[in-house]
């Protein structure tokens, strides 16, 4: 059976008042704002951390998150990488001992405040 062309076309059209406008866009803006909080939620906190990196380090955005942008010099990163990673810091520290009571938390608490915790000395 084949279906019949319309004879007429009829358009209805829904206006709103300026005030209810503003309140449409109000919530069009939140809708937008609950998926963005959505999708950041639901991201993993990794890669979160890889794209703040990469944005604080192309100079779009300054977090108070200590990324490696926020070093002010390669050796302070290289310092906090290794010292994470391998409890041995590698520049200006001797590199044959091993620093087993550095944490993570310390390296990042040295990282917030700029003072090494009271049970480490630095070589």
């Amino acid at each position: 059976m084949t279906k019949r062309k319309p004879q007429k076309v009829v358009v209805h059209r829904i206006e709103f008042q300026t005030k209810e406008r503003e309140l449409f866009e109000q919530f069009m803006y939140l809708e937008q704002l609950n998926k963005l909080i959505d999708s950041l939620l639901s991201m993993d906190p990794k890669i979160m951390y890889m794209y703040i990196t990469i944005l604080e380090g192309v100079g779009l955005i300054d977090t108070p998150i200590p990324t490696l942008s926020d070093a002010p010099s390669t050796d302070e990163v290289l310092n906090a990488i290794h010292t994470i990673f391998t409890n041995r810091p590698v520049v200006g520290a001797d590199t044959a001992s091993t620093r087993d009571d550095i944490t993570p938390l310390d390296a990042i608490i040295y990282r917030l405040t700029g003072q090494y915790p009271e049970r480490f000395a630095p070589n």
